[in-house]
């Protein structure tokens, strides 16, 4: 059964905010095992590790035994910016929301990283209680997502879910497919059934009545899922739409929690942070950063805890990047 607010009192009898980190990876399990040691019994962590992911045996259990983790999921191929990206956050919410009564669920990748404290997170949660956190905005937008306002991402079947896009001769083969559906007419539309289209962000921080709001919709909508498999990055309009009809999107907040530098930097767009981005993260009022990767960024998340989290440096651990 759901664990009631009753249940989660804290030391002092102050009741304390339940929260859900419901994270995507397919590697570095010492990073995610990293992440869970800086929080305590408020915050779980339901992971999903890509299904082609080579984390061992062996780390995964290490996983599922961390007190913080209540589950590890490899249930799907998440090739980028196809729909099973979507489908694992659902499959984590779905989980989480069976477990405990949890006030908000926050999506995050496995190169995250925190740059508040625990109890920050918890007081700002505290204090915005209700608000629904994602960056957003209506579309079609032309100046954020180019001269079809993103509609492009759905208007023609594209192959995201089922080839690597990231191989250039799929990639090739791609868009030449694209421009033959192009010139045939090929049109495709949103449902009737579903809300007014935004764009926006896909780590989002939700209540867990917007998440039980969302799992609802798909569930009821088989034809979002007919539509979203063939799309561009399905996550990035399906969670900022419902987010924006649920209860009128009276309570949607268009702050970033994260900070993502968008340029090519250290092998990687977004870039992958390094120590050079310190400065500019401290006095900034996002929560998290990505991407984070290793070794590359060892000293910056060294610097995070020892300066931002007071946290202990530990023993540097050399684990492989991919």
């Amino acid at each position: 059964m759901p664990i009631s607010a009753l249940d989660r009192e804290i030391p002092g009898g102050n009741l304390a905010m339940r929260h859900a980190f419901l994270i995507t990876a397919y590697k570095n399990p010492h990073h995610l095992i990293r992440f869970m040691d800086l929080f305590d019994e408020r915050f779980d962590f339901f992971i999903h590790l890509d299904a082609r992911s080579v984390i061992s045996p062996e780390d995964s259990r290490k996983l599922v035994q961390h007190p913080r983790c209540r589950l590890v999921s490899r249930r799907y191929v998440n090739r980028w910016s196809g729909v099973n990206h979507l489908l694992a956050m659902l499959l984590l919410a779905r989980e989480a929301l069976g477990q405990a009564d949890y006030d908000y669920l926050h999506v995050r990748s496995g190169q995250d990283y925190p740059i508040r404290t625990a109890d920050a997170i918890d007081e700002f949660f505290t204090a915005n209680s209700g608000t629904e956190f994602v960056k957003n905005f209506p579309l079609p937008n032309l100046e954020l997502w180019g001269e079809d306002g993103g509609f492009d991402r759905f208007r023609t079947f594209q192959l995201y879910t089922y080839w690597d896009m990231k191989n250039p001769d799929l990639y090739r083969l791609a868009e030449f497919l694209q421009k033959v559906q192009r010139r045939l007419g090929v049109r495709r539309r949103l449902p009737k059934s579903f809300p007014a289209p935004y764009g926006g962000s896909q780590w989002v921080s939700f209540t867990g009545g917007l998440w039980r709001y969302i799992i609802e919709q798909w569930d009821a909508h088989n034809e979002w899922y007919r539509l979203f498999r063939f799309c561009f990055g399905p996550e990035e309009i399906v969670l900022p739409s419902l987010a924006r009809a649920y209860q009128g999107g009276a309570n949607v907040s268009n702050r970033k929690m994260n900070r993502v530098v968008w340029s090519f930097r250290n092998g990687n767009n977004p870039a992958n942070l390094d120590e050079s981005d310190f400065d500019q993260l401290k006095d900034s009022d996002y929560f998290f950063i990505r991407k984070v990767e290793y070794p590359l960024s060892q000293v910056l998340l060294d610097r995070i805890d020892r300066e931002l989290l007071g946290r202990p440096i530990q023993r540097k651990i050399s684990i492989p990047s991919t």
